[in-house]
């Protein structure tokens, strides 16, 4: 189970990894157009990256959401159950 979620985690991350990539190709080609400053595409680039940083989380939120839910309804026990 932990090498499926370990796989999700990983896919998502290169997902978001390939997409900021790819917008910062875009954004340089338009400040060599001269359709966006540079200035302006640094703010892009920042605005792209904190997005993509935010939906990164929220996504590992909801997996490790979904994992305990699944944990839980097999009956696995935790870490913290096998302390207690």
């Amino acid at each position: 189970m932990k090498d499926v979620l370990d796989q999700v985690m990983v896919l998502g991350s290169s997902m978001v990894y390939l997409a900021k990539d790819s917008s910062e190709e875009v954004i340089k080609e338009l400040e060599k157009r001269d359709l966006l400053s540079s200035a302006e595409g640094k703010k892009m680039a920042k605005d792209i990256k904190d997005n993509f940083q935010q939906r990164k989380d929220k996504l590992y939120g909801s997996v490790m959401d979904i994992a305990r839910k699944v944990i839980d309804d097999l009956g696995i026990a935790t870490k913290e159950d096998l302390k207690k």
